[in-house]
């Protein structure tokens, strides 16, 4: 048999011997005792992202206890970096040029000096800057605890800093916390630093995924090996946040890509859906939970659609950000565009076992190679026998 013949026969083998392995197995979770008491309180949940940064400040107590007393949020979605003297304050970004009156990084500032600027400076609709000497200031991770500990939400913490070192003080820190594993839930972007965050948790928090978990899952998804994935890889993420627009071709609404989250105890919350029209479908999609930076949009929809109770009866009459566009968010990355023009023409399966098919070409080519080489002094020392 030729070289394409046996990497066709070899693809066929590989595939059907997958897809066989997925029908047999079960998939499996292992979500610690913490990460399964964390409950949502409504379905859809409404995710307050940076604690509602559309009319408020963001990453401040005063936007999460206004999204959480005014919207009765199931989960305020937040961020930390660590400071020079070794705190944690909430804020998005390393350094302050964009939302403070400060310069520098967060991890060349103490606490006190943080402290000192001002964390609402560059709210702003446009045309006003309503929070500019009023007093707003950064807010440290203790802070959010000692807020939250007793109330019946969620609080989702991204850790930001990309040194793992980081890790080590943050654990020694939430050790000074008590009872901080029943209402926060840990998520880091790096998939080594997640992975590190784990082991020096013992596996015992609440997690949601890093940027290669939710890959992992797209992938087993995309293919149809959800069960084999799950099986070898169990899922110990609680939440997924993933973008509600299709990326690469990746619709995460698409029926397919939901039926394995009840196997493996996984809910995915969809960010950041500002615009109605978007609430409104991933709400009559029966999506998890919404993440948002307006909360008061995403709770009168809710109400509408689902007949959630309101807090108050009342519309915000307050200074909308311009941070918080009527859109939802927008993969403008190069990246994205190429695989999205990519896999909206060649379904996700067929490149795949392409893929596959010419790996084996490729493999076979080089055996044949090796082969040939190899019994070339045998070849000649057998013609001069001849």
């Amino acid at each position: 048999m030729g070289v394409i013949s046996n990497a066709f026969v070899l693809t066929i083998i590989f595939v059907g011997g997958l897809y066989y392995a997925n029908c047999i197995l079960d998939p499996r979770s292992s979500l610690s005792k913490n990460a399964k008491n964390m409950k949502l309180k409504h379905k859809p949940a409404l995710v307050s992202h940076r604690g509602g940064r559309g009319i408020k400040p963001e990453n401040t107590i005063e936007a999460m206890k206004y999204s959480y007393e005014n919207y009765d949020a199931d989960m305020i979605e937040t961020d930390i970096h660590i400071t020079k003297d070794g705190d944690f304050i909430f804020i998005h970004d390393d350094t302050l040029e964009r939302i403070t009156n400060g310069t520098g990084f967060i991890k060349d500032h103490t606490l006190a000096e943080l402290k000192q600027f001002d964390f609402g400076y560059w709210f702003t609709d446009g045309k006003r800057y309503p929070y500019r000497g009023k007093g707003v200031h950064c807010n440290t991770l203790r802070e959010g605890y000692e807020e939250f500990k007793d109330k019946d939400t969620i609080m989702s913490v991204e850790i930001k800093d990309r040194d793992i070192t980081v890790i080590d003080k943050l654990v020694d820190y939430l050790n000074n916390l008590p009872g901080y594993e029943k209402f926060m839930c840990f998520c880091c972007a790096n998939h080594t630093m997640a992975t590190y965050f784990k082991e020096k948790t013992n596996h015992q928090l609440c997690y949601e995924a890093s940027e290669i978990d939710v890959i992992g899952y797209v992938i087993a998804t995309s293919l149809g090996i959800t069960n084999l994935w799950y099986y070898f890889i169990p899922n110990e993420n609680r939440f997924f946040h993933v973008p509600f627009i299709s990326i690469g071709g990746i619709d995460f609404l698409n029926k397919r890509m939901l039926q394995i989250l009840p196997k493996i105890d996984l809910e995915i919350m969809y960010f950041t859906i500002n615009n109605k029209r978007d609430a409104a479908i991933c709400i009559g999609k029966k999506c998890d939970g919404l993440t948002s930076d307006r909360p008061d949009i995403i709770e009168e929809l809710l109400h509408c659609i689902t007949e959630r109770e309101l807090v108050h009866n009342e519309r915000f009459n307050g200074v909308i950000s311009l941070d918080a566009k009527d859109i939802s968010w927008e993969c403008e990355s190069i990246y994205c565009k190429f695989i999205d023009s990519v896999t909206s023409t060649i379904p996700i399966p067929l490149i795949f076992i392409c893929s596959i098919f010419i790996i084996n070409i490729c493999l076979f080519s080089i055996i044949h190679i090796l082969v040939t080489i190899l019994s070339l002094p045998f070849n000649l020392f057998k013609k001069k026998i001849e």
